[in-house]
Formats: structure tokens, C-alpha cells, sequence
């Protein structure tokens, strides 16, 4: 009742509708949790008594607790830092851009596709329209300079999420609540959660000022928020100008207009402390090399096009007549190292939904054949691990893969990535894979430094099988600055131990993780390991949930 009155923060916020559209966020985290918080959300009044008590310690406002900065490895060999914040402060987080969202989302110009508001939505755990129909349509729209004999000028905002000034957000949302129509009343509690947003970015930005959390629905929404002046702005000068999150695009008659549009656009984002990067952008005539054209519009492939189109349909023959076409996309990323085109990862998502229904035969000569290139790329493609590893999860590998997984964890000169083997120890975890010089890695790792990415996926992993000695050795110097997942893994991985060893956390474990060792049980797999239970879709539902919701 306190939440749905906005007695706790100054709007009203919706426990179940936040907690469901922050669920569906999260699927695609860099760092996703191992049981995906299920022991977390499946109890709302939990969370609302936390949320209560950190507003208690924190004299009324909620500040949120400082961010943990990990590395992820981008293309050639360049690296971007993700802002981890805890699960509590993502879910403030969604219950600002779960309000704010709806009542902003007019005062945005209707030439950016990307996270609008899906009004009208039958099933509230969608936020925005459909990702994947709004970039089709972006797509759709900006190739017309083909059939125009124009051209497009392409580029995108250089590390946008990097290098975005909290401040400029702020400012950028004042200015939005200003045209947006609404009651006074209204305006008032959209002003109350963008000063609770301006407390939250004191702690989550990288230096106190630049950087948003990547890779968040509501970081994306805030980017629509920061750049509508340029987007206002290339629209009052004529130009036919879209915008997808960074990805801006403007149709022109000619390349010599593209060109011009490029450096007016140029002086627009340095207004708002941006420029654009110089390594993707591309003015293309409707006669460029069909090659060229294509890198930026990966959905107009042939056989993506083929696929999206069997896909629509309900025929159980019509989804197993679409293999053939994504194995042959899978085995061309995996061969020339397109593996972090868009097409790759919707041909990923594909198989893997195809494996989960039981409509795709795991034993088959095209699935050993991908397992093949998916093990061959890891050393060169730390950038796609997330990918690889969902990859060879669903094709059910056999133990010699997990054997060169493991002689690939125990090349430390080689697996330099943290990043990356964070995800190969949860894959290892997910299968109970154990072996002698994957114990002795893991004291190591843990004994070197167990705040790390890599640690906190050692912990869940030394959970499965069942060797608790390196996780025990860590209880006497426990302490609540490790990362949140780290302490919350370390807790999850003691649950078996005796209680007398348990009692000397007592005091130790801050309020936000109390009771994570009993609670987190519950949603352990049959098995025993931590690692959330594996969906099972049935052939209505891998249909329902690849149709347009939009």
C-alpha cells in the first residue's frame, strides 16, 4: 500500500508490475544471476521490507550502494566496463523507468524506434514494443534510400553509455517533464523520481558524473530522454533522420547531403558532450557494394528474412523446415568470426528455443558439427562467450568438450578474460563437470582475489560438485565490500555447511543479503545445484513467445 500511494518514494510503484518487467531485463544481463533472483522476486513484500529498511539506515532517501566496475571484452582486442549494481537497486531503478517511461515516452520524437512504450500491452511484463520488430522497422525505414537511388549516412554514438553525463540526464529529464502534458500533481511525481535518480547516479557513475549502467531497458530509455534535442533538432533542419538507442541513421538524396548531414550532426552531439564513432560510420549510395550495405542491415539477409517469416507461422513442420537456414548462418558467423553480428544471436536464440521445445536433435551431424566451431572460437571470441556458452549449454556436450573447456581454464596465460571465465565456470556449473585441476584452480582463484568476476562463477561452480574447502577457507575473512553477487554467491555456495561454522557471519552479512543461504534453496534444481531450473518450452509457447507483441 505504501509503494501503490507513493509514500515511499513520491510516485507510485507497482511491486509486481516492476518486479516482472526487471525480470524480463535481466535475461540478457552480462553478469545474469545463477538462479535469475527467483528466490528474490517470488516474494514481493520481501523486497518491499528491504527497500523500507535501507530507506530507514539511509535517513529517509534512498541513495543505493556503490557499483561494482567489471570488464567486458569488446572487438579487437578494446574492453567497456559494465556498472554491476545489486539486485535492490536495480529493481529502484525499473520502478523509476516503470513510471517514468509511460508518462515521457510523448515527448520523444516519433523517428526513434527504439524502447517506446508498449501501450496497451496485454501482458505487463513488456515495458517496450518488441525489440526486435522496432529495429526491423528501423531497418525497414532507412533502407528505402535503395529503392530511392539515394543515400544513407550511418554511424553510431562513440561509447555512448561510457561517456553520457549523469548530469545532462538530469538536466535533459527536467526539460521533458516540462513538455509533457500533465497535472501539476503529476509533474510533481515525475520530478520526485528524477531526483531520486540524480541520488542513485551519485553512486553508479563511474567517477560521481559520466557513465550509466549498459545494458539496462532503462539506461536505453534515459538515452531516448538525453538525445531528444538532437533528434528535435535534425528534424527541424529537414532531414529524414532515425535513431535506434546510439544507431542513428539519416536517408538522403544524395551522398553529398549525407556527408552534410554527418557534420551537422557532429556539432548536435557535442552539445551534449558526444561524438560519433568514426570506425562505424559509412555513407553509402544505393549502388555500395552489396557487401557493404549489408553490414548495416544484418535483418535483410535472406535467410534471416526466411526464417522471421517461417517463424510467424504455427506449423510444427514450418519451425523444423527453418534448421536447415540457421545452422547455415550459425556455421558462416562461427567460420569468418561474425559472432557478434546480430544475425549470430538471433540464429543463437533460434536454436536454442528449437533445443528447449525438443524440435532440433542434439545428436545430429550438424550439432557436433557446431559444437566443433563454437569450442575453435573461444581463445579468438572472448566477446561472444555469452553467446558460445548458451551455444554448447543446449547442445548438450559431451565430456570431452568439457575436458578443452577445462584445459582452457588451466591456460592462464591464455584465458585472460574475467569476463569470460565467469561464464565458463557457470556452464561447467550448470553441467556438474568436476576434475582435479579445475579444484586446484579454484583455491587459487579464490585465494588470490575473491571479489573478481571469474571468483564469483567459482563459487556457484564449487557449489555443484560439492568441494566446499575453498568457499569455507573465505568465511573468517568474509566482508560486505566484496561485490553484491560475489557475497551473495559465497553465501549460497556455505548452504550446506554446518551451522556452528555458519555462526561467525552473524553480524557480518548485511541487510540486503540476510537469509541468502536459507532463501536461495528453494530455488536450487532438482538436483541440488544452484543454478535456476531450465525452461521447457512447449511448441504453443516457443510460438507465443517469439510473435510480435508490439
Amino acid at each position: 500500500m505504501l509503494f501503490s500511494t507513493g509514500q515511499v518514494f513520491g510516485f507510485p510503484v507497482d511491486l509486481k508490475v516492476v518486479t516482472l518487467q526487471l525480470q524480463q531485463d535481466m535475461r540478457d544481463d552480462w553478469y545474469r544471476d545463477a538462479l535469475g533472483y527467483t528466490d528474490i522476486f517470488s516474494d514481493h513484500e520481501y523486497v518491499a521490507d528491504v527497500v523500507l529498511n535501507c530507506l530507514n539506515s539511509w535517513g529517509g532517501q534512498y541513495y543505493g550502494d556503490h557499483r561494482t566496475v567489471r570488464p567486458i571484452p569488446k572487438k579487437k582486442h578494446a574492453e567497456r566496463y559494465s556498472l554491476e549494481t545489486d539486485v535492490f537497486d536495480r529493481f529502484v531503478y525499473q520502478a523509476v523507468c516503470t513510471f517514468l517511461a509511460p508518462n515521457l515516452d510523448s515527448a520523444l520524437s516519433h523517428r526513434v524506434l527504439s524502447y517506446r512504450v508498449n501501450r496497451g500491452a496485454e501482458d505487463t511484463k513488456y515495458l517496450f514494443r518488441n525489440k526486435i520488430s522496432k529495429w526491423l522497422d528501423y531497418e525497414g525505414l532507412t533502407y528505402r534510400f535503395v529503392a530511392n537511388k539515394g543515400a544513407l549516412a550511418a554511424t553510431d554514438v562513440s561509447n555512448f553509455f561510457e561517456n553520457v553525463s549523469a548530469k545532462q540526464v538530469v538536466s535533459a529529464l527536467h526539460m521533458a517533464v516540462e513538455r509533457v502534458a500533465a497535472s501539476g500533481y503529476r509533474k510533481g511525481q515525475m520530478l520526485s523520481a528524477v531526483r531520486l535518480l540524480e541520488r542513485l547516479f551519485e553512486r553508479w557513475t563511474l567517477n560521481g558524473e559520466f557513465g550509466l549502467p549498459q545494458n539496462r531497458d532503462c539506461s536505453s530509455f534515459l538515452s531516448n530522454v538525453l538525445l531528444s534535442q538532437v533528434d528535435f533538432e535534425m528534424q527541424k533542419r529537414g532531414y529524414d533522420y532515425y535513431r535506434y538507442v546510439d544507431d542513428i541513421r539519416v536517408v538522403c538524396a544524395d551522398e553529398h547531403e549525407a556527408r552534410r548531414s554527418l557534420q551537422v550532426l557532429i556539432s548536435l552531439l557535442r552539445d551534449v558532450g558526444m561524438n560519433i564513432n568514426s570506425t562505424k560510420t559509412d555513407v553509402l549510395s544505393y549502388d555500395s557494394p552489396i557487401s557493404l550495405i549489408g553490414e548495416h542491415f544484418p535483418s535483410q539477409n535472406e535467410l534471416v528474412l526466411a526464417i522471421a517469416s517461417m517463424w510467424k507461422s504455427r506449423s510444427r513442420r514450418v519451425f523444423i523446415r527453418s534448421i536447415e537456414y540457421i545452422i547455415a548462418i550459425l556455421k558462416e558467423a562461427l567460420e569468418t568470426g561474425d559472432t557478434q553480428s546480430r544475425t549470430f544471436r538471433f540464429a543463437v536464440n533460434r536454436i536454442s528455443q528449437l533445443i528447449e521445445a525438443k524440435l532440433f536433435d542434439v545428436e545430429s551431424d550438424d550439432s557436433k558439427a557446431l559444437m566443433k566451431y563454437a569450442l575453435s572460437t573461444l581463445s579468438d571470441d572472448a566477446v561472444s562467450s555469452d553467446q558460445l556458452c548458451k551455444l554448447i549449454l543446449v547442445l548438450e556436450p559431451e565430456p570431452e568438450v568439457l575436458s578443452n573447456i577445462e584445459l582452457f581454464l588451466l591456460a592462464r596465460e591464455t584465458c585472460i578474460h574475467d569476463w569470460q571465465n565467469h561464464k565458463l565456470w557457470l556452464l561447467l556449473a550448470a553441467l556438474r563437470f568436476e576434475g582435479d585441476g579445475l579444484k586446484e584452480l579454484a583455491k587459487t582463484v579464490l585465494a588470490e582475489d575473491p571479489s573478481t568476476g571469474e571468483a564469483a562463477g567459482v563459487m556457484i561452480w564449487l557449489q555443484s560438485v560439492g568441494y566446499l574447502d575453498p568457499v569455507e577457507g573465505l568465511i573468517d575473512t568474509y566482508t560486505d565490500s566484496w561485490p553484491f553477487q560475489n557475497q551473495r554467491y559465497f553465501l549460497i555456495a556455505i548452504g550446506a555447511m554446518p551451522a556452528d561454522k555458519l555462526n561467525k557471519l552473524n553480524g557480518k552479512v548485511p541487510e540486503k543479503l540476510i537469509g541468502t543461504t536459507n532463501r536461495s534453496k528453494k530455488s536450487f534444481r532438482e538436483d541440488g545445484v544452484a543454478i535456476s531450473k531450465r525452461e521447457q518450452p512447449s511448441f504453443k509457447a516457443l510460438y507465443e513467445d517469439i510473435k510480435d507483441y508490439s
